[in-house]
C-alpha cells in the first residue's frame, strides 16, 4: 500500500497490530510504502509509469486520481463487487459519494467516509513580537508589519519562510490570504486558476488571476519582498522547512488538518 506523506514515528506499533487483526479476519496483511511531501509529485505518478507491483494506493482529486483513472492505472470497481467484498461499506456510503468519485461514469475508487478540513495558519514568534512592541498578529495587515519589522531589526533570521508552491501551485500563504480570506474555492488543483465562490450559489467558474484580489496580493507581496521578509533564494531553496524551524532561522507556514 502507498500513502503520502513521511512515515509516522509510530508506524510500526500500529501498523504491527493492524496486522494482526487482519491476519486474523481476512489471512492478509499490509506493507506500507510513504512518498514524502517534499517529492511525491514526481514519484506518484512513476509507480505507475514503471508497472510496478502494489495494491493500494492513496488517491484523491489532488492526487492524480482523475488522470491516473483515464490512463488505466486504476482496476475499475463495480457494483457486485463493492457489495461482495464491502457490504457495510457500500450501504453506509452515501450514493452521492459513489456518484461523485467516477470517471466517465467508472468507479476506481473507495471514497473517504469522514468529514476532513483542511485550514491555513501561520505560525510566528511571540517572544520577538513582544521583543520589539508589535502589535498582536490577527490581519494580513499586522502579519506584514511583524514581518518587516523582524526583516529590519533581527539578524540571522527570515522573517517570513517562504517555500515553493510544489504540487499544490499556491503557495500556502496565497491559499489563507486569497483563497480562505475571498471564499475562493479552485475547481482542481490540476486546473488553476479556474475557480469559484463558495457563498455564490451560481457556481460560476473564474480566472483567479483576474481578479482586484489577486492584485491586491501581488502587492502585498511585493511589499513584503521590498522590505526583506523572505529569503530572494526561495525558489531554489531546498532545505528542509522544519529543520531551519528548529534552528530558529524562520517559522513557516502550517498546514492544519482536522479531522
Amino acid at each position: 500500500m502507498i500513502l503520502l506523506g513521511p512515515q509516522p514515528g509510530d508506524y510500526d506499533k500500529v501498523f504491527g497490530e493492524l496486522n494482526t487483526k487482519l491476519k486474523e479476519k481476512i489471512n492478509a496483511t499490509v506493507e506500507t510504502e510513504f512518498l514524502d511531501w517534499s517529492d511525491w509529485t514526481q514519484k506518484y505518478p512513476l509507480k505507475f509509469a514503471a508497472n510496478e507491483d502494489f495494491d493500494l494506493v492513496y488517491t484523491a482529486n489532488w492526487a492524480f486520481y482523475n488522470d491516473q483513472a483515464l490512463k488505466g492505472g486504476f482496476l475499475e470497481l463495480t457494483d457486485d463487487m463493492l457489495t461482495k467484498y464491502m457490504p457495510q461499506t457500500w450501504e453506509a456510503m452515501p450514493k452521492v459519494n459513489w456518484q461523485q468519485a467516477k470517471v466517465d461514469g467508472k468507479l476506481y475508487m473507495v471514497p473517504n467516509n469522514n468529514v476532513e478540513v483542511t485550514d491555513k495558519v501561520v505560525l510566528y514568534r511571540e517572544d520577538l513580537r513582544k521583543k520589539h512592541n508589535l502589535p498582536e498578529i490577527n490581519s494580513a495587515e499586522s502579519y506584514a508589519t511583524y514581518l518587516k519589522a523582524i526583516a529590519k531589526d533581527e539578524k540571522g533570521i527570515t522573517a517570513f519562510g517562504a517555500k515553493p508552491a510544489d504540487g499544490w501551485k499556491f503557495h500556502e500563504l496565497d491559499q489563507t490570504l486569497l483563497e480562505q480570506n475571498n471564499n475562493f474555492n479552485l475547481v482542481d488543483a490540476s486546473l488553476l486558476p479556474l475557480a469559484y465562490k463558495l457563498d455564490d450559489a451560481s457556481g460560476k467558474v473564474f480566472n483567479i488571476y483576474d481578479t482586484p484580489e489577486f492584485t491586491s496580493l501581488l502587492q502585498y507581496y511585493k511589499d513584503l519582498a521590498d522590505n526583506g521578509a523572505w529569503s530572494k533564494n526561495v525558489v531554489s531553496n531546498k532545505n528542509d522547512v522544519w529543520q531551519d524551524v528548529k534552528a530558529g532561522r524562520y517559522p513557516p507556514m502550517r498546514t492544519i488538518w482536522v479531522l
